[in-house]
């Protein structure tokens, strides 16, 4: 992944003017637009895989903004998810909202913090 930032960084590097705008807010805008544009290709699997890569360009532009290591974000987040989603939790044909749910009232009879949910 960190050689997919790189590509996406080389990119925008040679060309400075797209560089100059790519301010975080731009670029939220833009990823944005795009998520919007792959919402609109559901029915579409060639055209979606454009617009996924969209997204992963301009996603990947922000985390170059802020300096962030996506590969070490993605695993340290599914790491997390592993905690907060037991796979035990999703038997019974329960929903995400519902495995979501009994995983924060155990949470919570275990004295945990709800913030750990909120990220």
């Amino acid at each position: 992944m960190l050689e997919m930032q790189q590509l996406v960084g080389d990119f925008l590097a040679d060309r400075p003017v797209m560089a100059q705008n790519n301010t975080p807010v731009e670029v939220f805008k833009l990823l944005k637009g795009e998520v919007d544009e792959a919402e609109a290709e559901i029915e579409n699997p060639e055209a979606m895989a454009t617009e996924l890569a969209d997204i992963i360009f301009f996603t990947m532009t922000i985390a170059n903004l802020y300096g962030i290591d996506l590969k070490k974000a993605t695993m340290e987040k599914t790491a997390r998810n592993h905690l907060k989603y037991p796979a035990a939790l999703f038997s019974n044909g329960r929903t995400y909202s519902q495995a979501r749910e009994v995983a924060l009232q155990q949470w919570k009879e275990a004295g945990g913090d709800k913030a750990f949910y909120d990220k």
